[in-house]
């Protein structure tokens, strides 16, 4: 099912707080705009302030709210007591707004709260940095009791803002309609995960639509605008109207007993005493060194790692030692891969040294599965579809294009490209390729993820792409588990 949209009109108040006679100017822009709205089956977000309430002696905003669209209030950040008592004093609701948090700064949670004290339980704004991984997409809690729809699009992708010598400025006029109609679609292909909420909104000024210091609109704009109404229909809906519904619980936490971190430390140090010989597997111009810990009994785990080489980490992100499968008949294979400081996950030279490595290791048991970890999971999955493997496990790996940037440390390779380009993600996104997956396939998730803390919404979305897909979830983090984990992988082998 296709995400809805909203779409939102901010109106602003410079022409009417020098010329308050020009009300009835700005009120028949509105009602042309959403009259064009309901020709379509779309209905609009609207967002004004006072200067446009105080003057509206008609009943003007009340008749647009009983035609099906969205009246709320916007407020730049600044206290909007007077702005919320002037919509009580027209009968208006006041349960939706954006009140500002990009110009509130660091002072968000201040506003926030403020909003929620006047009775607001959603909003439609701009973070000025991300909180949430979703965020443009899935519907949060900022804080408790208020749901925040974050603008899905920024105001200068598509010409509603531009940068200039002399600062920020409004456009009037040129807005790139076909641009936003093309973000709209790609959001709307994204599967949400079952009991999210997921939308797409984009916001707007009346003035973009017309030349300074008019309230004519210009002919163009009107055209794009009816365009991108009519293409997109009843799926453009009020924001107070998108459902929220109530998130998942989170699955029950496993009664296992956690093992003390520097006890695993202490052990993986005494086994790396027995070290296996350190080979190499000559690809290209390049050697891909490798170790091989035990026999392949009942088959083979190959390990691709994110992050840093996979013969430094071997299974400590599992809080177990290769050993710890070898004792159990199965041999466990670990490589370095090439330098990471300017390779984005899923690279063709990451694929290629796991394809020769699972190579090796079908020739010796065709019963070999890959365990991936973090990002690894890009390269596993290319190799997955490549090679008959038995199956894929997959601990933490990021799966779209917001997981794959998390909030805190995003690497730098990936930090600055935007979510609203999709060909900047084509090949990194693992929800490209799982729902093709036709192995068995187990995620491992602590409750604690490795990369977004309590966040876990990308292993939700991972199990319900693959058909027979599985999660084990673990309370805190997934090294606390080795003897949990240890018999899981243990089962993934006859």
């Amino acid at each position: 099912m296709k995400v809805p949209i909203y779409l939102e009109i901010h109106v602003d108040e410079l022409l009417l707080r020098q010329e308050p006679a020009r009300w009835d100017q700005a009120a028949a822009l509105l009602n042309d705009l959403c009259h064009r709205a309901e020709q379509a089956g779309a209905r609009l977000s609207l967002r004004v302030r006072e200067t446009f309430v105080d003057g509206d002696n008609t009943d003007f905003l009340l008749g647009l709210i009983r035609r099906g669209h969205e009246v709320g209030w916007h407020s730049h950040g600044e206290d909007a007591s007077a702005l919320v008592a002037a919509f009580k004093h027209r009968s208006l609701p006041t349960h939706v707004a954006s009140p500002g948090l990009v110009q509130a700064g660091r002072g968000w949670r201040r506003v926030l709260e403020q909003a929620r004290s006047l009775g607001v339980s959603c909003i439609t704004d701009s973070q000025d940095e991300r909180r949430f991984v979703y965020q443009g997409w899935l519907a949060w809690q900022p804080i408790d009791g208020l749901w925040s729809l974050d603008t899905s699009v920024s105001p200068f992708a598509w010409g509603v803002l531009e940068r200039g010598l002399f600062g920020v400025r409004h456009r009037h006029g040129g807005l790139d309609w076909q641009r936003l109609q093309r973000l709209a679609e790609s959001w709307g292909r994204w599967p949400v995960p079952k009991g999210y909420a997921g939308y797409f909104g984009a916001t707007f000024h009346e003035h973009n639509l017309c030349p300074p210091e008019s309230y004519s609109p210009l002919r163009r704009e009107l055209d794009q605008l009816q365009h991108f109404l009519d293409h997109f229909g009843p799926r453009i809906q009020t924001a107070g109207s998108i459902a929220l519904p109530t998130p998942p619980s989170p699955p029950p936490e496993q009664p296992v007993g956690r093992v003390p971190l520097l006890f695993q430390r202490l052990r993986r140090g005494a086994n790396r005493l027995r070290e296996p010989a350190l080979q190499h597997l000559t690809l290209g111009q390049r050697q891909v060194p490798y170790r091989v810990w035990g026999k392949p009994q009942r088959g083979n785990l190959v390990v691709v790692h994110g992050g840093s080489s996979g013969l430094e980490q071997r299974l400590g992100f599992l809080g177990l030692s290769p050993d710890d499968l070898a004792a159990e008949g199965i041999a466990v294979w670990c490589f370095a891969r090439s330098a990471q400081s300017f390779l984005t996950p899923g690279n063709p030279l990451h694929r290629a040294e796991l394809r020769a490595l699972v190579d090796l290791g079908l020739a010796t048991s065709k019963n070999t599965g890959i365990l991936s970890w973090s990002g690894g999971l890009i390269p596993a999955l290319g190799v997955a579809s490549e090679r008959p493997i038995a199956f894929l496990v997959d601990a933490e790996g990021p799966v779209d294009r917001h997981s794959l940037v998390p909030l805190k440390n995003p690497p730098t390779e990936l930090q600055n490209r935007s979510v609203e380009e999709d060909a900047l993600w084509i090949g990194l996104e693992a929800m490209t390729a799982l729902p093709a997956l036709r192995l068995p396939y187990l995620r491992l998730q602590g409750s604690i993820d490795h990369a977004h803390g309590s966040m876990i919404i990308h292993a939700q979305r991972a199990v319900q792409a693959v058909p027979g897909g599985r999660m084990e979830w673990l309370p805190g983090q997934l090294h606390e588990h080795p003897e949990r984990v240890r018999k899981l992988l243990m089962g993934m082998f006859p």
